[in-house]
């Protein structure tokens, strides 16, 4: 259950590329979401979140500890 993008014709999907390459930091938001943290060596941390959301509610300061470690891996990388 992979998430693809669609690209036209002799074209190539940038989406695609970036995702299965994971060559890019990506943020998301809300329940069942996975935050890919890309360091500048190469590393990757990700960041789930649960899925139900009587879960994500109920486990708000694990959730706001996250949100923390995302605000520290941008200042570790001199991006504001």
């Amino acid at each position: 259950l992979d998430n693809t993008g669609y690209s036209k014709g002799d074209t190539d999907s940038f989406y695609n590329i970036v995702m299965m390459d994971e060559t890019q930091t990506v943020l998301t938001a809300g329940a069942g979401a996975v935050t890919k943290l890309l360091d500048h060596k190469g590393g990757i941390e990700r960041i789930f979140a649960h899925k139900l959301p009587y879960e994500y509610i109920k486990d708000t300061a694990r959730m706001m500890a996250q949100q923390k470690k995302v605000g520290e891996f941008f200042e570790s990388c001199n991006i504001q």
